[in-house]
């Protein structure tokens, strides 16, 4: 399409600029309107919002209207303008791939979803923060303010620059109106970060902002998992057989970093599944999901110290073994086929530092030759010379365990382990044996007209159609349509009006436990099991829209019930000696540590 032409005026990219600030001040500059329109120019949509860390459908600015573009090539945008570089080095090179042209292309709106972040629960969007020094510089030298990259950084609290505390604005979220591009100078608040979680939270964002500084294209995910479990042998948190000491390595990552006090992600990353962290075995044992960079960073730092050492010492991996990593044969390295080979390790233990099953550790060793502890039950030496024999005679699978009194897989397993070739299978059947099996399940057809049905009266004929003749099966005659006949059963129940009734009862429910003394919390289950039979109600709630918005209306959430109590004992201390010690109110309350702060107010 054509280009939308030049601006009177288009200001230049600054350093460590994002492009979510870029496109704001290029609309203030040419005071261009709202927001939105002028986001529906860029994008070429009405409902665009230009997120503040991962923009995507960047390709439409070069397409609709590149003269605004800060650079001139997707590349550029991408490395110089977003946060995706942040995430290179904890993904594997081909989901990074995909992941530019997610980002070039869109969708949009799934691409944090894709990338794992909602599912991790680390906080999937952007927080504005900013920094004291970096806007005074700025303004000195640009005579602008501007939202750092660097600051926006997940779980960045401190300003890896200048080592001072930020100043958070607002999560992009919360933001009524999301589409608005928002400009700095903003109201905030100065971040407290006490004194003994100060040299951790430093030392976190300053591993960020390398990681996000990273332009090598060849410190991918791939390298991760191997140069950890290196790092993690080096340091004594490994077993003799290879697997990492779980608890030890939770314990030290909490000492480290003194139990994630003051972290904006403390109470999620500090979650536990018995004396384990829970995000981090998924980290080693399923590097095919993407965990959360945050989660990267903090491991780095307690194994490396910086992530500057963390990327040397993988580049100094990959080039020590290029050809283990670089995974292009299926039987692994000179390591994996010295542990097959060797007899004096037990197939189990050979799986389990190759990574691949026992099964084929069995199998791979049978089809050398090596000896193995055998533990068979029917499976005699007798036997399975005999079954070798007929095997290579040529003799069906189905024949030859129907002879020795075997199991079809069994039968199949031996002949994946026999060395010597086997006759080819049968070809391409003859028309004749076609035409009886066709007319074989036609004929089941005359009885019912259920495929599920049809495949208990000759379930033999539908395999060998679904084998061989598959099109004619699925999509030719074979196909039987669904009936047409069936009828729909009627409900006897007026969904609407107990919808009614259950949503009136929530509201009234609600009303009476917000009045009543001792105050208890709303939660959603207590409302349900005061309105209604609770396991009835919850197995029905996709029925009843008005009934779940009367309870995510009405329910109560614990952060905002322990505000309540807080306030409370508060006024109760006010009341009796007009005095507030915040240690008795919070021991008047019942409560450890002062509940966070509203971010909405409640309804």
């Amino acid at each position: 399409m054509a280009s939308m032409g030049a601006l009177p005026y288009t200001p230049s990219h600054l350093e460590d600029e994002a492009l979510y600030r870029y496109l704001g001040r290029v609309d203030a500059y040419n005071c261009a309107g709202s927001s939105r329109r002028f986001l529906r120019y860029v994008f070429g949509d009405s409902k665009a919002i230009s997120s503040a860390d991962l923009p995507s459908n960047i390709g439409a600015i070069l397409e609709r209207w590149p003269e605004i573009s800060p650079y001139p090539t997707i590349a550029e945008i991408i490395e110089r303008t977003s946060q995706y570089p942040y995430h290179r080095p904890f993904i594997p090179a081909g989901r990074w791939r995909e992941l530019v042209v997610r980002a070039t292309h869109g969708p949009g709106p799934s691409l944090k979803t894709w990338l794992g972040l909602v599912a991790q629960r680390f906080s999937a969007t952007a927080s504005f923060r900013s920094c004291v020094e970096c806007d005074r510089l700025a303004w000195d030298d640009e005579g602008v303010l501007y939202w750092h990259r660097a600051h926006l950084l997940p779980g960045v609290l401190v300003c890896p620059i200048h080592r001072t505390p930020l100043i958070q604005h607002l999560v992009q979220s919360e933001d009524g109106a999301r589409s608005a591009l928002r400009l700095p100078p903003m109201a905030g608040r100065p971040i407290v970060v006490a004194g003994q979680s100060m040299p951790s939270l430093t030392a976190f964002a300053v591993s960020s902002f390398e990681a996000l500084k990273s332009k090598d294209p060849s410190l991918t995910g791939d390298l991760c998992t191997g140069t950890y479990l290196a790092r993690l042998k080096e340091m004594g948190l490994c077993s003799p057989t290879g697997r990492p000491k779980w608890q030890k390595i939770s314990s030290l990552l909490l000492e480290a970093n003194d139990n994630f006090r003051g972290w904006a992600v403390g109470d999620r990353i500090t979650d536990r599944t018995a004396p384990l962290l829970s995000w981090l075995y998924a980290l080693f044992q399923r590097p095919e999901r993407l965990a959360h960079p945050l989660t990267h960073i903090v491991l780095i730092g307690c194994l490396f110290g910086s992530f500057a050492a963390y990327a040397a010492a993988a580049k100094a991996r990959n080039a020590s073994a290029p050809d283990s990593l670089a995974a292009s044969s299926s039987d692994g390295d000179t390591t994996s086929a010295s542990a097959i080979s060797n007899c004096n390790v037990s197939c189990r233990a050979a799986a389990m530092e190759m990574g691949l099953s026992v099964s084929t550790v069995v199998m791979r060793r049978r089809i050398l030759g090596l000896p193995i502890a055998e533990r068979r039950k029917s499976l005699t030496p007798d036997r399975l010379s005999h079954v070798q024999q007929r095997l290579s005679a040529g003799a069906p699978a189905a024949q030859v365990a129907k002879e020795a009194l075997l199991s079809l897989s069994s039968v199949y397993r031996i002949r994946a382990c026999m060395v010597f070739s086997l006759p080819q299978e049968e070809g391409v059947p003859s028309a004749e044996v076609v035409r009886g099996y066709r007319k074989r399940w036609i004929n089941t057809g005359l009885v019912s007209a259920s495929v599920r049905q049809r495949r208990v009266l000759d379930g033999a004929a539908y395999a060998w159609l679904y084998h061989h003749d598959r099109n004619w099966l699925i999509a030719g005659p074979g196909h039987a349509p669904a009936s047409t006949t069936r009828k729909t059963r009627r409900s006897r129940i007026d969904w609407e009006k107990r919808d009614e009734n259950y949503a009136r009862r929530i509201e009234a429910t609600s009303s009476a436990q917000r009045d009543r003394a001792p105050r208890r919390r709303r939660s959603m289950s207590a409302l349900m099991r005061a309105s209604a039979p609770e396991t009835s109600l919850r197995a029905q709630l996709y029925r009843l829209p008005r009934t779940r918005e009367a309870l995510q209306a009405n329910a109560e959430s614990v952060p905002a019930f322990q505000r309540l109590r807080y306030a409370r004992a508060a006024a109760c201390l006010a009341d009796a000696d007009g005095g507030f010690t915040q240690w008795k109110a919070l021991k008047l309350a019942g409560l450890h540590r002062p509940p966070a702060l509203e971010t909405a107010p409640e309804k």
